[in-house]
């Protein structure tokens, strides 16, 4: 089990199979958007595989275990690690995405893979190294298919494999064999025999054939209908219809009929409504009149009945700061008055109602 001090190496490896890194949006972000942002704030797919045995330079056991990306983000970092080992100069968002990256895959080895404890995320290097596989003698990365393109070179190989068989295109897809054991068993005819051959015999006796019963109702029209109901209704013929006339009436609805004839006769029935006018519209109620003016720094209002004959002491008067009403009749007023100091007289003689009120 590894401690503390074992040295690991990390295959940073790319494959189809593993798609690119996911926005926050849950869209699938491309090599643009990640040379301008970066990585941080996405989720990135990872694929952790299991430890292995091997062997440093100079002997001593070490472990290895692979990281796998997607093979167009792995390029991007591999682009940025010469540069590294070189000592060369980086802008900041490549700087920074080669840290994300290995962050990324230093913790997905902590996180999955089960002999390690704790992974030192600060003491990483690049090596000038190649791909760390069962020991030093064989470091070549090992190329495999996806296994639905393995199904498919399987199937490729059986189905040459079946084609050098002498006579295998020769064979039946399907034969039928009989077993042996069981008895084979006589089916018994449909039919009896001569019955298609046989002329002597009558097919149907004297009533005809007996399969199925004539309804009570054949040949009816409303045989639809129920009987209770058919005979509870009472069913016209509209094709024999005609006009039923007045000659097979009792002599009182004689009667009522004439009666209704001469009402609704053309010259009764105009005289009938000759009489119906329509009324002329009631004259409309004249009102007061009320002349208004501001004199000495009071308002002077003075109100007449329209009819001479009516009682100008008996009018409905009130008077606001800013309007005046008469009998219902609400009247502006040129200026705000102190309604509280208004005054009213009434003149006999003159038939007529002043109104005195000061400006405010």
């Amino acid at each position: 089990r590894p401690n503390t001090s074992t040295k690991m190496f990390v295959n940073i490896c790319g494959h189809p199979l593993v798609e690119g890194p996911l926005l926050p949006s849950g869209a699938r972000a491309d090599g643009h958007l990640v040379d301008k942002m970066g990585i941080r704030n996405m989720q990135v797919p990872v694929d952790v595989g299991s430890f292995r045995r091997v062997f440093d330079r100079a002997g001593n056991a070490c472990v290895a275990i692979d990281v796998i990306f997607a093979p167009w983000l792995v390029s991007k970092l591999a682009d940025c690690v010469p540069i590294i080992q070189q000592g060369g100069k980086m802008d900041t968002t490549r700087r920074s995405l080669v840290v994300d990256f290995v962050t990324v895959a230093l913790r997905n080895v902590q996180n999955y893979a089960k002999p390690v404890k704790e992974v030192n995320s600060r003491g990483w290097k690049f090596l000038k190294a190649s791909y760390k596989y069962l020991d030093e003698q064989t470091n070549i990365p090992v190329e495999f298919e996806p296994a639905d393109e393995q199904d498919d070179v399987e199937e490729a190989k059986e189905a040459s494999a079946a084609e050098l068989v002498p006579g295998a295109q020769e064979a039946k897809l399907i034969e039928v064999v009989a077993d042996s054991s069981a008895s084979v068993r006589r089916s018994r005819s449909v039919l009896k025999p001569g019955f298609l051959t046989n002329t002597k015999g009558v097919l149907y006796g004297k009533s005809g054939s007996t399969e199925g019963v004539i309804p009570e109702n054949a040949g009816d029209p409303m045989g639809w209908l129920p009987k209770k109901l058919r005979q509870s209704c009472k069913i016209v013929d509209t094709a024999s219809t005609q006009q039923k006339t007045s000659t097979g009436l009792p002599a009182e609805q004689q009667k009522m009929q004439r009666e209704i004839e001469q009402i609704f006769d053309k010259h009764s029935y105009n005289s009938m409504w000759a009489d119906d006018v329509p009324q002329k519209s009631p004259e409309e109620k004249d009102e007061p009149r009320v002349s208004m003016e501001t004199k000495d720094g009071q308002l002077i209002c003075t109100i007449t009945p329209a009819d001479q004959q009516a009682d100008a002491s008996r009018l409905d008067i009130e008077l606001c700061s800013n309007r005046i009403r008469v009998d219902g009749r609400e009247l502006p007023i040129p200026a705000t008055v102190q309604e509280s100091r208004a005054q009213a007289k009434f003149s006999k003689k003159r038939n007529r109602v002043t109104i005195t009120a000061p400006l405010a």
